[in-house]
């Protein structure tokens, strides 16, 4: 005869909130402090729309005027579109899951590159493509020329700070703050330094307009302070990078093996970025400008691209910030939206083109098909997903069934509650977990 454990049992399970889940209710003043983080998540989904939509702006026109790029320059503002797209949607997965800052620096990054390529292809569709169209186009140009410094500068700032998004002791204070000095001044150099702005920015080939805000004597301290030329842009970039890169050796060292292999990945990156900036200060200094354009194709690549990526294998391989469960749910409604919008759309062919039924009665039944196959398709690609990208979830059922068989022969109570808070955990995947043991009396 197995006797039960003397008390009860309570699991107490939070998910990523904070907000109780199981039996109870919630009384006014736990609405009331819940209502805050819902207005967070609303404001950081509107963030994420706007960076998003800018982005998506960005390249419609960059496509409408394509006709007036260069090939060059028509390649490199759709990336930096997409660019900003990648950084912005990773940026928000962060701080909704994390809260943390490397969330809110790719958020900003983000909405840098989407106005740069914004900015850049307005002027351009104003003053070339379609002239006169736009107001204060060439104005726009010259803030495009000046917001390249905070883009670059928030990368390396990424770099500083990953992956806690805090800086590994306070003796970093000075190099965190020299950094965003650094950026200030270049982004105020470039916007009102006198002479020609190649556009799209950073130095595009398909147009050059004098720069409406150039500032012909600024004085002698602020024309020895402002960095107002991209080759000491370039120097400043380097030195901090550098700086940065220091600060990512420091915590590959001093961390454990997951954080080393978290790190690595952004580390490579870095150092690649660091090596092509480097071969583009060789090429300025020895005067040979083949060798610069040369450099500035891959160090574009690894900003635009090579870094999203790398934070992206440390997030699904590593488990950085523990947000795979959030990807696969994105991942799978996104693939359940557009297997619907297929099914509706061939739908609607097929009743009106071929089987030749009234418009109005093939979008109804088109409708409902594509509604109740929402449930069905949903949860088996959710099932597929989660094999992927969330397989504690996937394999849910068998843990909690491997805890059943269990529970059978269990007399212990730490034992017991070991076991219980191990199946919840693997199961559940919640934020925080914990057990009360309410003895009897």
């Amino acid at each position: 005869m197995v006797k039960p454990p003397a008390g009860d049992v309570t699991p107490q399970v939070t998910d990523d909130g904070g907000r109780m889940t199981g039996a109870g209710t919630q009384t006014a003043p736990d609405r009331k402090a819940a209502s805050g983080p819902r207005r967070a998540a609303g404001a950081l989904i509107a963030l994420w729309a706007m960076i998003v939509l800018a982005a998506l702006a960005g390249a419609a026109m960059t496509i409408v005027a394509a006709g007036g790029l260069a090939h060059g320059d028509l390649v490199t503002n759709l990336g930096e579109t997409a660019s900003a797209a990648a950084y912005a949607t990773l940026g928000a997965l962060i701080v909704r899951r994390a809260g943390n800052a490397i969330g809110w620096i790719m958020l900003g990054e983000g909405a840098a590159s989407a106005f740069l390529a914004l900015a850049s292809i307005y002027a351009v569709t104003g003053i070339k493509t379609f002239p006169g169209s736009l107001p204060a186009a060439t104005q726009v140009g010259a803030l495009a020329q000046g917001s390249f410094a905070p883009t670059v500068f928030t990368i390396a700032f990424m770099f500083l700070l990953f992956p806690t998004g805090t800086l590994p002791s306070r003796r970093w204070r000075p190099v965190a703050v020299a950094g965003l000095l650094l950026a200030c001044l270049a982004t105020a150099g470039l916007a009102v330094h006198p002479g020609l702005v190649a556009l799209p920015a950073p130095g595009g080939a398909s147009l050059f307009i004098p720069n409406p805000l150039g500032a012909e004597n600024p004085g002698p301290v602020l024309g020895s302070l402002l960095i107002g030329t991209f080759g000491r842009l370039f120097v400043a970039l380097a030195a901090f990078l550098a700086a940065a890169l220091v600060s990512l050796v420091i915590r590959y060292r001093a961390g454990d093996q997951l954080l080393r292999q978290q790190v690595k990945w952004l580390a490579l990156t870095a150092m690649a970025l660091v090596v092509s900036l480097l071969f583009a200060l060789l090429g300025i200094a020895v005067g040979q400008s083949w060798l610069t354009t040369v450099a500035y194709t891959p160090m574009g690549l690894f900003a635009m691209l090579g870094i999203p990526a790398a934070v992206t294998i440390a997030i699904l391989k590593y488990r950085l910030y523990d947000i795979d469960r959030i990807i696969s749910r994105t991942l799978a409604y996104a693939i359940v939206t557009g297997l619907l919008v297929g099914v509706y759309a061939g739908l609607v062919l097929l009743a009106t083109r071929v089987l030749s039924f009234h418009s109005t009665v093939a979008v109804a039944t088109s409708t409902l098909a594509a509604a109740a196959l929402f449930n069905p398709l949903r949860r088996r690609v959710q099932r597929v997903v989660d094999g992927r990208f969330n397989r504690a979830r996937y394999d849910a059922e068998a843990t909690v069934a491997v805890f059943a068989a269990q529970l059978k022969d269990v007399v212990d109570l730490d034992s017991l509650r070991d076991d219980l808070a191990s199946a919840v955990h693997k199961a559940l995947e919640p934020a925080h977990l914990s057990v009360w043991i309410r003895t009897r009396s």
